[in-house]
């Protein structure tokens, strides 16, 4: 497991400078974000006061009823 790093800005993050990219923190935030961005905006295009928490339940029950497929 990567720990974040002391300064979670990406201007400022030394093994984001060291690598010329993105570290591995911040690359697993961005991919995090990403995941997450559209199924949000799906999510309040249907419901306009939907909440974070319901858009992860509703993931999360999707994904366990794939698994018992």
């Amino acid at each position: 497991m990567e720990i974040e790093p002391y300064e979670t800005d990406w201007e400022n993050c030394g093994a984001c400078s060291e690598a010329l990219d993105p570290c591995r923190f911040h690359s697993g935030f961005e991919a995090g974000y990403k995941a997450l961005h559209q199924p949000l905006l799906d999510a309040m295009a249907l419901d306009q006061m939907v909440t974070v928490a319901a858009v992860l339940q509703r993931l999360a029950g999707q994904r366990e009823r794939a698994a018992l497929l």
